[in-house]
């Protein structure tokens, strides 16, 4: 009804509604179109017959939990003092942020069992459903051409997950709470941060390893390249990433030193250890299948023995929705072995119009704890504040070639 709306109105009026397209009023608001919409379907009931029939296993994963992060995540004196003297400064409660992930982590395994009753808890289907779905997609496919499958699971995304949630079959989540068992036993109190988000990685992991056996026994396997990449990790140690506050789309090593892997049928090895961007896997993966990359496209190839080493690595947020997000702030990063530096500056505007909003000193302050802004000089990081403009200049100069082309076309209408 709401794509009905619009589109009468577009028709109506057409300048008016690519105004208010355009416009703050408009923010987002088509952006939940492009949003995974497909409903799990999902048995309640089941769901609380589990939780009664592996109620130890829900004890002990909270148990170990609790006991490891009591400990190895409780703030030291300085983090404290250095957090709630800043916030009775600013009065920002982004620095309370630690004091909220540390209690939380505590309880993130109660967590997880209360929010199966929260509406639309898992709003997509789970790693084990997708993979049935891309496993019997190869299966019926009959086309002479190779086939490209693409799937986004989301069990570490939303509300945390490590089981098939959308099914009522005894023998897939035995087997999946038998394999989640072992990893707890093997682990103990041997590990570090969140165990929900353990139990996620260790059941995506299973299921991937599910579809793989699949594909062996169909013959397939030898036949197929298999790429796994991550969007993003999550900075919080409390309960991601479902949580009060943006811990995702901020410039920390957890949140953007993600893995790529891919394999191929024809066994090439090679490890990368080097900075490089999401720009560079698809150019990777043409390369892989003998395919010619478009003269468009900015990233180079990891397989490509020419490409530039970069010494550093920049990562940009500018918010969910297009058109709208061109009117926000870009939240940029730069980081080397010695610095990570965050600007902020609108897409249309001249670099020199943003501001530096945070800095770390990396030798010092690894895990990116204490801005080190006006402690350090800013002329200290200007070395990376040049690199950061020419990449700043290459989204200017897109965006409003961007605009100028919207605009010279709502002049023809």
């Amino acid at each position: 009804d709401m794509l009905y709306q619009r589109q009468k109105e577009f028709i109506d009026d057409t300048n008016t509604f690519i105004a208010w397209f355009l416009s703050d009023e408009g923010k987002q608001y088509f952006y939940e179109i492009d949003k995974i919409s497909v409903d799990a379907k999902l048995d309640y009931q089941y769901i609380e017959i589990l939780y009664q029939k592996y109620k130890d296993f829900f004890a002990l994963a909270d148990k170990n939990n609790r006991k490891v992060n009591i400990f190895k995540n409780r703030i030291v004196a300085k983090q404290l003092f250095y957090q709630f003297g800043m916030f009775l400064k600013t009065r920002s409660k982004d620095y309370l942020k630690p004091f909220y992930q540390y209690f939380s982590s505590l309880s993130s395994i109660k967590q997880v069992m209360k929010d199966y009753k929260v509406h639309k808890w898992q709003y997509v289907p789970s790693a084990f459903s997708q993979l049935t779905f891309a496993f019997d997609t190869i299966m019926k496919y009959r086309g002479s051409d190779p086939l490209y499958v693409s799937i986004h699971l989301e069990d570490l995304h939303g509300y945390i997950n490590f089981f098939t949630h959308d099914t009522t079959d005894l023998t897939t989540t035995e087997a999946e709470f038998k394999v989640l068992s072992e990893y707890i036993q093997s682990l103990g109190t041997n590990f570090k941060g969140n165990l929900a988000y353990l139990l996620s990685l260790r059941y995506t992991d299973y299921c991937i390893e599910r579809f793989v056996d699949k594909l062996k026994k169909v013959g397939k396997w030898d036949k197929t390249t298999l790429l796994i990449v991550a969007d993003h990790g999550n900075a919080s140690i409390g309960y991601p990433i479902h949580e009060k506050g943006k811990q995702t789309n901020c410039f920390y090593d957890e949140n953007y030193h993600i893995p790529v892997y891919i394999r191929t049928p024809a066994g090439i090895r090679k490890e990368i250890d080097y900075y490089c961007n999401s720009k560079d896997i698809l150019p990777t993966l043409l390369d892989v299948e003998g395919i010619d990359k478009p003269t468009t496209m900015r990233g180079v190839s990891l397989l490509d023995n020419n490409r530039p080493i970069n010494d550093f690595v920049i990562t940009e947020y500018m918010g969910p929705g297009c058109p709208d997000m061109l009117t926000r702030d870009i939240w940029y990063s730069i980081r080397d072995v010695r610095y990570t530096v965050a600007y902020m500056v609108k897409a249309t505007e001249e670099f020199e119009k943003g501001r530096v909003v945070e800095i770390y000193d990396l030798n010092k302050d690894p895990l990116c704890k204490y801005n080190c802004l006006g402690k350090i000089k800013t002329s200290e990081v200007d070395y990376l504040l040049k690199k950061l403009r020419v990449r700043h200049e290459e989204i200017r100069k897109d965006t409003i070639g961007f605009l100028e082309h919207i605009n010279e076309k709502n002049k023809r209408v």
